[in-house]
């Protein structure tokens, strides 16, 4: 077999190193997912205060150590400032999204209302245009326009059915949200003011021999994950412009809301930002606003060329993984557990990279 594929000593060990990256990648984005799945909804408001107290911990001992305040005291005040801050955060967004939400939701029924006729209209262009064909052609049209027409009806019902039980479904999770945001307050309040006493109780947990490896690890995960999620930032916010200023030269109404939903479904490289735009701009063509549809045709194209280019540049800047490492890891990691596979497993991959490197540069040093 050597004979036929010759693989030096340098060869070898780079084989190696990727199918050990490869395979403990794997490993843990199944492990992660199931995590994330299963237990990471249950235990979130406690991750969530204890991600926030490690942060805060140089602040809060600095205030403890130098202005000489109770420990329990400056939790306090902290956790108020951050519920506090959060809370302001919440009401703006929140007021601006209710505003447009509301105002999406008049046209939805003012378009709605309209229905009937902008369907008659295009049923009208139909009938003209096909005038001229032969008595099978037109027939078939006809046919095809009628089933257009009934299917609209359905779809326009099951819209209505659809935002209402979505309306029904968000008041009937408020109270899980109210639990949700009390007990991350509270776990906050009690992991800050306790922060010290929590890591000496899980350093005593850890055997001694581990715990250079259990502090290089979670190292290397927040390194990896702050990279990862600086590179989805940076593609959304530039998604997110360009939209809001092609919505804003367009003309279109609720731009800021309609350009957040399209960079959400953006960030998905399985749907991406055509899933509403092209249909968006066939629909405009199809009812006589040609500028529109051409303007929304120039917006997908700039969007889907500019993220193009940008993506594998944003993603070995900032989060030092390969492009073709990345697409592999999330063709993968949807084929095995879908969406959420797709955005875990690509940084499973950065974080055992890092992990590994990180390991080489130890025993070099040694």
């Amino acid at each position: 077999m050597q004979h036929f594929f010759p693989l030096d000593e340098k060869g070898a060990a780079m084989m190696g190193r990727f199918l050990l990256t490869v395979g403990c990648a794997a490993a843990l984005g199944l492990l992660g997912y199931g995590a994330v799945r299963y237990a990471a909804a249950w235990a979130l408001p406690f991750l969530l205060a204890l991600g926030a107290a490690g942060l805060a911990e140089p602040g809060i001992a600095w205030c403890c150590r130098r202005l000489h305040l109770q420990r329990g005291f400056v939790a306090a005040v902290f956790t108020l400032a951050v519920t506090g801050l959060a809370a302001a955060l919440c009401v703006l967004v929140g007021r601006r999204l209710w505003q447009e939400a509301t105002g999406a939701a008049s046209f939805l029924g003012e378009a709605l209302g309209v229905l009937p006729q902008m369907t008659e209209a295009v049923f009208a262009r139909i009938d003209a245009f096909c005038a001229a064909c032969p008595e099978g052609v037109r027939q078939w049209a006809q046919q095809a326009a009628a089933e257009l027409g009934q299917r609209l009806g359905a779809a326009a019902a099951e819209l209505g059915t659809a935002l209402g039980r979505g309306v029904t479904g968000l008041v009937a999770a408020t109270p899980r949200v109210l639990l949700f945001v009390g007990t991350t307050v509270l776990a906050l309040f009690f992991t800050v003011a306790g922060y010290p006493e929590l890591c000496r109780g899980i350093r005593a947990a850890v055997p001694a021999r581990y715990h250079a490896t259990v502090r290089r690890l979670r190292r290397t995960a927040f390194t990896a994950f702050g990279q990862w999620l600086r590179a989805q930032c940076i593609l959304f916010a530039v998604t997110f412009g360009e939209l809001a200023a092609g919505f804003w030269l367009l003309g279109q109404r609720y731009a800021l809301l309609l350009s957040a939903a399209i960079a959400v479904i953006d960030a998905l490289p399985v749907l991406g930002a055509g899933t509403v735009l092209l249909p968006w701009a066939a629909v405009c063509a199809a009812l006589g606003d040609f500028p529109k549809g051409l303007g929304l045709g120039a917006l997908y194209v700039v969007v889907t060329v500019v993220r193009s280019i940008l993506t594998p540049r944003v993603m070995a800047r900032q989060a030092d993984l390969p492009p073709l490492a990345a697409l592999a890891a999330m063709y993968v990691g949807f084929r095995a557990a879908g969406v959420g596979g797709m955005v875990l497993l690509p940084l499973m991959v950065l974080f055992v990279r890092q992990f590994l490197a990180g390991g080489e540069e130890n025993t070099s040093q040694r």
